[in-house]
């Protein structure tokens, strides 16, 4: 089964920073199947694309299929990975320039931005 991943920001923004912890779980969670996990090129065909993005202020991409499965914060405060494919261990591969764990690691923030999501959920 060949699986494609797509992350809006990583998309939009041209100095991301931080890796998306819902797609290196899902990237875990079907490699552990055998699946083929990679990054969502246009024009080739994948058995399941998905999409996700932390900011509701990301722009969607016209190009993905009709049957991507979207998720993250930026399509839903409460959107969440189903509890198996979220109790797997992130696969830090797909973003090689992470040397550092991401997770929760606190709850809540004091910075209160007026784009996050953090002091609703």
């Amino acid at each position: 089964m060949r699986i494609g991943l797509h992350d809006a920001e990583y998309e939009r923004m041209l100095n991301k920073s931080f890796p998306n912890l819902a797609l290196m779980k899902i990237s875990a969670y079907y490699k552990s199947f055998g699946c083929q996990v990679e990054w969502w090129v246009p024009d080739k065909k994948y058995d399941l694309v998905y999409s996700s993005k932390v900011f509701d202020f990301t722009p969607e991409n016209e190009n993905l299929p009709k049957n991507t499965i979207n998720g993250g914060t930026g399509y839903g405060l409460y959107d969440e990975l189903p509890e198996e494919i979220d109790r797997c261990y992130p696969d830090y591969s797909l973003y090689p320039l992470c040397d550092y764990a991401v997770g929760f690691l606190t709850r809540g923030c004091i910075n209160a931005c007026s784009f996050c999501v953090v002091p609703q959920k």
